[in-house]
């Protein structure tokens, strides 16, 4: 009888289903397993964190991606990603736009590059995140001078979509799609498109002469 419980409880497909070409989604951090913002009774851990990440707003169209960053102690920052450039460029509320190869920011891609790791080897069990029946998955990845940190992802079980996603000690981050788009293509402005140039210049190889 074990083993039949067992059979039933296995995944017919450990798919992940993102959504492709223009869409729009959000990421919302610090809800617990029953969909509600988590509340802490210990007045020192509700002080807000540097940095700590409130909700992303994501908007990809025409192959460009825009997302917004709000942060809980009220700041935002916005996030270009052109299309085919190989290039991301993060401003800060009051700083300067910049320009860094988009490696630098896979942590924080939000897409389905995040799921990658998602697979059979990975799946742990079933468990109910947000009132929804989902496949909970963890990924162990090992750093440099033995540290590791643990991802770990919950799969609604009837649409195969993302429902969160933990890395690490953080808070999860849960998902939202579907949402309406903006009537046309994020537009960078002067100092995006700025940035944009001068990284592309500094990336060009220089010419070396010989004497």
């Amino acid at each position: 009888m074990l083993g039949c419980t067992l059979c039933a409880q296995e995944p017919t497909t450990h798919e992940v289903s993102f959504p492709s070409g223009d869409a729009a989604w959000t990421i919302t951090f610090g809800e617990d397993r029953g969909g509600a913002a988590t509340q802490r009774a210990d007045s020192a851990k509700e002080k807000t964190v540097a940095g700590q990440v409130a909700k992303i707003e994501i908007v990809r169209m025409a192959d460009g991606r825009h997302d917004i960053v709000n942060y809980a102690n009220g700041s935002k920052a916005e996030i270009w990603w052109p299309a085919r450039a190989g290039l991301v460029v993060f401003r800060m509320d009051g700083e300067r736009a910049n320009a860094f190869r988009s490696g630098y920011f896979d942590g924080q891609r939000y897409d389905a590059a995040a799921f990658q790791w998602v697979s059979r080897d990975t799946f742990l069990g079933m468990e109910t995140f947000g009132g929804r029946s989902c496949r909970h998955y963890v990924f162990e990845q090992m750093l440099v001078g033995g540290e590791k940190i643990v991802f770990q992802a919950w799969i609604d079980n009837q649409t195969n979509r993302p429902v969160a996603l933990k890395v690490g000690g953080g808070a999860a981050g849960v998902f939202a799609f579907d949402l309406p788009l903006p009537d046309r293509a994020y537009a960078p402005d002067s100092e995006f498109a700025a940035a944009l140039e001068r990284c592309r210049e500094a990336l060009v190889p220089r010419k070396s002469y010989g004497r």
